[in-house]
């Protein structure tokens, strides 16, 4: 996602906002701290603690609170109640309820229920001091350990604790990489956390408020799909971690290739880059992919190649502008600059369609070193890249291109 659409997002959801959103969840917190002070979690007992209690005893225990009274502050429902290591209830064919413990924690349930708070209070003392490499070799289930740590540390930890939804949050806003789809999910929210603290407007922002965006962004624009907007959504892309990005070798511009489509009647005038990309957020996002395609290409390549020097250097230049006609700044292997310019497109076949700026081809002749990278097929796992070299300057046979657009100019004067 560029920086001017994250922009455009941004003021949406800060113009909808409404503040009791996060006073509603403070004051359940208060509650819920006053309940369950961090240092008493040892001392519970289990009917204090268990889930399935509430008709019998109707007791609103520890996980009751977790799992429904604090719902709002990021959902972790819809997993088997063993999660939180020890329950009240049936399992399996077995219809007895009973208190029951996940095996991991003792073979008995007063064992289970014992290791058990010893390890979520190791789990907290290392949220306290930041830990991060004790939080993920906890053997407490993902989603519940992130809860635990949102809960008592809402301030250090963000509200979103599943691996599943972390993976699709840093793909839709192209913060993944080759490292992110195999990582614990505290190093995912720390991700999300850094991006946050370096972004001008969300800074500011408290985690809370920053995990309400990220929700709000989500459901609205990949989750909400319909029939009627399925072409006017951001499509679920793989995670970069799992693509087989391939370089095509064996494509060549068929130069004895002529357009017999009817002749233009409009003025020579190629497009400005602002007129032609506002496409739906569809089209905007299959770009972005291939842009995020092309430069994890670009740093691979260097790697392998004996310059992660240069790796580290190539950067992602029309995430936070379009004004350079281009949008990857590589490195050859020599060291020389590249400027790539990126097309993508869904289809599986590379008969390069694009729109060219007018400024993007005065780049392409200003520019040594100018590419044009085709990516096709960026919602498959194997997206490939055409180089298409620099067609233009000189112009390539084969290259048809044909203006699309009249400038109108009119003065006016009194009469």
């Amino acid at each position: 996602m560029t920086t001017e659409l994250l922009r455009q997002h941004q003021m949406v959801f800060l113009n909808h906002f409404d503040n009791d959103r996060i006073t509603s969840i403070e004051e359940l917190l208060k509650i819920f701290y006053s309940e369950f002070p961090i240092d008493n979690i040892k001392r519970l007992s289990k009917e204090n603690y268990v889930l399935g209690r509430l008709y019998v005893d109707q007791s609103e225990s520890f996980c009751y609170w977790m799992e429904k009274k604090l719902e709002n502050f990021g959902k972790i429902s819809g997993s088997n109640a063993s999660q939180y290591g020890v329950f009240y209830g049936r399992y399996g064919k077995n219809t007895e309820k009973e208190y029951r413990g996940a095996k991991k924690y003792g073979s008995d349930f007063d064992t289970a229920f014992h290791n058990l708070k010893i390890k979520i209070s190791e789990l907290l003392l290392s949220g306290s001091i930041e830990d991060y490499a004790a939080i993920s070799r906890s053997i407490i289930p993902d989603k519940f350990k992130g809860k635990l740590l949102a809960t008592y540390f809402p301030d250090k930890y963000l509200s979103i604790y599943s691996k599943e939804y972390l993976d699709e949050i840093l793909t839709y806003f192209n913060l993944d990489d080759e490292g992110s789809l195999n990582e614990e999910p505290i190093y995912n929210q720390l991700r999300l956390i850094k991006w946050k603290n370096e972004d001008d407007i969300m800074k500011s922002w408290s985690l809370m408020k920053f995990a309400m965006f990220i929700n709000d962004e989500l459901y609205t624009y990949l989750y909400n799909v319909t029939k009627d907007n399925e072409q006017e959504k951001v499509p679920k892309f793989p995670e970069i971690g799992n693509l087989n990005i391939s370089l095509i070798t064996n494509l060549q511009i068929d130069k004895d290739f002529i357009n017999t489509g009817s002749k233009s009647n409009v003025s020579d005038l190629p497009l400005k880059k602002q007129d032609y990309e506002k496409f739906n957020l569809r089209k905007k996002a299959i770009g972005d992919r291939g842009e995020h395609i092309a430069k994890i290409w670009e740093e691979m390549y260097l790697i392998k190649n004996g310059r992660p020097d240069l790796a580290k250097k190539v950067t992602w230049v029309s995430r936070d502008t379009d004004s350079l006609g281009y949008d990857i700044l590589s490195w050859g292997l020599d060291g020389r600059k590249k400027y790539i310019e990126v097309k993508s497109t869904t289809n599986k076949k590379a008969d390069p369609n694009f729109f060219i700026t007018s400024f993007e081809l005065s780049q392409s002749e200003s520019l040594t070193n100018y590419f044009i990278y085709y990516v096709f097929d960026v919602l498959g796992l194997s997206p490939k890249i055409w180089n298409l070299g620099n067609p233009f300057f000189p112009k390539v046979r084969g290259v048809v291109m044909k203006p699309t657009l009249y400038k109108v100019s009119i003065k006016s004067k009194k009469v």
